[in-house]
């Protein structure tokens, strides 16, 4: 049954950014310290709970700050002198990555616990504990236990959920709701929808629960089962939120409403802010309210309301932070001694009510690398959620280089056979058009850029290329055309059309160069793609025929020989010798392959990702191979479980990158095994005996706690970073028998290897 609290949870419903594919490498980690970046995140408050069990009320203004990324859940520390910094509290298992985190409330103490759904669909029970230390005031809040649930059933597919007392719903992406009130038994929860998609739901201090519909919102009262339809509600609502005072914002794609009667009457709420749309909403504990909007004309934008009044932007100090604010970058807003919002590029704190922001850099590692290379100097590149850093021989640190007083994810970067290098910058907006790239060009290996933005102005969007010669080329689409263009080194844009004839609805899908004097263009169709090719010095374009492969490439790398290696989704891979083209045979004992050839070693070894894509669209992975006989004999580099997005060979070394945990590097003689190697890793579980808790201490970047009873069952697993701290005490726990049990450790090392290890100790209470 719903039960009914004196102070209800605050929260925030949020979405996460998911990588194409998960896998695992079986290659030795390379020694690689990261650039300074962030993965895209999102924030939530976890409140500390304090006083009996009959006056529980939630210390808003100094509640413990809570940051989600797509690998865990971390506390924001805030030291009176220092620099603030993330501590880890719940790290996902490897491979495995959060799709969303709610707050269920507890009623036993300063117990809180929070549903974590992962990409693998299970459905975990995170239980963290709030303490505040009688010494110096500070909070601190541990993870305490985590019950996993498994995959369950496909109801746990949904990616917005809302929990309160004993009752939890969910919303599948399917748009139905189901309910459960023991956390392990579900049914559906629809009576009076007629079968409608449900986008959003709320609930309000009387445990009333409302849903939204595209007719709608729709209220279920305590201990119903009916919903009904909330006359003159607004349609399509996409965001809830309710207040501590129990007032209720609903966001719709261009407006927000506002109600105070529980559902009765609606207003729209728009003074100040106009019509856009709301994406995330919370409040303090002086009836303050917060927001984030997002609008394809005005941008992305922070407001401030107080007692009723308009709405007033509060984010002037944060407007220059994205290099391309086209591109939606805030996420969500939380309050408690300060502001929190949550960014593609981490998460930015005021103090000062919006006046300043510091970005929270400390504690968290630059999990997504999307790009390195290693110039003959001993300089490297890297670029990270943050932009592209350098580091040369001498430093001790990364240093960013690009873009100078903002930030840009995913920085793309070409170089030139001369050393020129050259970035793709922001696209930017002229009125609703939107113009290609902007492109910098560095002659001192990145150090310093100078803009290259001559005639973009007269193309409405498209994809850009660079050769090794330092030539720029150009499609881009105007309707139903697409036109193609070059500009050489310091000169002007010119049509580079001649020998291609569009045909209606022609789209690129990616250029290449064999690097032995031809460039190449594959190019998608609903009606089938192509691929044509022209001399790189200039000429005209010509067909090249894929059929031996059944399908155009759109995934290229080359050999040390000039021959151009095509694959794509659910085709053939193969290599072309400038006159046809010939199939790579895949590794055996894959099913269904599709081959991504990614980069080629010093050696001439061809690597390539290999995985597999169902009738819906699902991406199987099978890992990493390389061959050095054109697919004759295959070495597994890496198995399905890390996340490869793109590789990059320097040397005998090729790097795994956008793996969600850094640069990992693989050479042939690491990347014969079929399984990671593993370490013994010293841990230390104190006290032994316990009475009240136990501390597990191990040095790692993320490790798994197993406990085993003596009869070899497993009882509970805990998951974070050093200190791990299991409390006895929590809910479910003050019951366990005392006696022996094994504490088995497992995860990775900061050197990047994997260990193992396993430890007995005893509870004697």
């Amino acid at each position: 049954m719903k039960t009914s609290s004196p102070l209800p949870f605050r929260f925030l419903i949020v979405a996460f950014f998911a990588a194409c594919f998960a896998q695992k490498t079986e290659a030795q980690p390379s020694a690689f310290d990261l650039a300074a970046g962030l993965p895209s995140i999102t924030t939530f408050t976890v409140s500390i709970v304090t006083g009996s069990l009959n006056t529980i009320h939630y210390d808003v203004k100094n509640g413990t700050n809570c940051v989600v990324t797509v690998n865990g859940i971390y506390q924001l520390v805030k030291p009176e002198n220092g620099q603030a910094y993330a501590s880890s509290l719940w790290t996902a298992p490897v491979g495995v990555e959060i799709q969303g985190v709610w707050a269920k409330l507890a009623f036993d103490g300063p117990e809180e616990l929070y549903y974590v759904l992962t990409s693998d669909k299970h459905w975990h029970i995170v239980s963290l504990t709030a303490t505040v230390d009688a010494k110096t005031g500070e909070r601190d809040c541990s993870m305490t236990g985590d019950k996993d649930y498994g995959t369950g059933s496909e109801k746990f597919n949904g990616d917005i959920a809302y929990t309160r007392g004993d009752d939890t719903y969910v919303v599948t992406t399917a748009g139905s709701i189901f309910v459960t009130h023991d956390d392990s038994t579900w049914q559906v929860d629809t009576a009076g929808f007629n079968g409608a998609f449900v986008s959003a739901l709320e609930v309000d201090t009387e445990q009333n629960v409302y849903a939204a519909i595209a007719n709608g919102i729709y209220k279920q009262p305590l201990n119903g089962t009916q919903w009904s339809l909330l006359s003159g509600s607004p349609k399509s609502v996409t965001n809830f939120f309710r207040t501590l005072t129990n007032q209720m914002f609903a966001a719709t794609y261009g407006a927000l409403w506002v109600t105070g009667d529980n559902g009765a009457t609606w207003n729209l709420d728009t003074a100040g802010m106009g019509f856009t749309q709301v994406k995330s909403i919370c409040d303090d504990g002086n009836g303050n309210y917060y927001a984030v909007s997002s609008s394809y004309q005005y941008g992305d934008h922070l407001w401030k309301q107080t007692s009723g009044s308009a709405w007033v932007a509060i984010d002037a100090a944060l407007a220059g932070i994205s290099a391309n604010p086209s591109i939606p970058y805030l996420k969500a807003v939380a309050v408690d001694s300060g502001i929190h919002v949550a960014t593609n590029f981490g998460t930015f704190h005021s103090y000062d009510g919006g006046a300043s922001w510091q970005l929270l850099k400390k504690g968290m590692a630059a999990r997504n690398v999307y790009a390195y290379y290693k110039f003959p100097n001993g300089r490297q590149l890297a670029t990270t959620d943050l932009g592209l850093f350098t580091k040369d021989p001498s430093d001790t640190t990364w240093q960013k280089q690009f873009p100078e007083n903002s930030y840009l994810a995913g920085v793309k970067y070409s170089v030139d056979n001369f050393g020129t290098m050259y970035v793709y910058g922001a696209s930017r907006m002229n009125g609703y058009q939107t113009l290609p790239p902007d492109l910098y060009v560095s002659t001192d290996r990145g150090s310093n850029w100078v803009p290259d933005t001559a005639g973009l102005s007269q193309f409405s969007g498209g994809t850009e290329f660079i050769d090794e010669n330092g030539t720029i080329h150009l499609a881009t689409s105007n309707g139903q055309t697409l036109s193609l263009y070059a500009k050489g080194p310091g000169g002007l844009w010119k049509g580079d059309s001649a020998g291609y004839s569009s045909n209606a609805g022609d789209a690129v899908s990616a250029f290449a160069s064999d690097r032995h004097g031809f460039i190449y263009l594959a190019i998608n169709n609903s009606k089938g793609g192509r691929l044509i090719k022209r001399p790189i010095t200039g000429g005209s374009w010509s067909e090249v025929s894929t059929s031996a492969l059944g399908g155009v490439p759109y995934a290229f790398t080359t050999t040390k020989d000039g021959m151009l290696v095509g694959g794509n989704s659910n085709i053939s891979m193969g290599y072309y010798d400038g006159t046809s083209w010939t199939v790579i045979p895949p590794p055996s004992g894959l099913s269904n392959p599709s081959g991504y050839p990614e980069s080629v070693d010093s050696s001439n070894r061809l690597w390539v990702i290999y995985g597999s894509i169902d009738q819906n669209y699902y991406y199987t992975a099978f890992g990493t191979y390389w061959t050095s006989d054109m697919g004759q004999h295959w070495t597994q580099a890496a198995d399905g479980s890390y996340n490869f997005a793109s590789l990059v060979s320097f040397g005998d070394t090729t790097y795994g990158l956008n793996s969600g945990l850094g640069l990992i590097g693989m050479s042939p003689a690491l990347a014969s095994v079929a399984s990671a190697p593993q370490v013994t890793q010293q841990f230390s579980i104190v006290p032994n005996p316990a009475i009240n808790r136990v501390e597990f201490d191990v040095d790692a970047i993320n490790s798994t706690i197993e406990i085993y009873n003596v009869n070899g069952e497993k009882i509970f697993t805990l998951r974070g970073e050093d200190k791990i701290v299991w409390d006895l005490q929590a809910s479910g726990f003050r019951s366990l028998p005392n006696g022996t049990y094994l504490a088995k450790a497992s995860g990775r090392s900061p050197s990047g290897m994997l260990f193992t290890d396993s430890k007995h100790f005893v509870i004697d209470r």
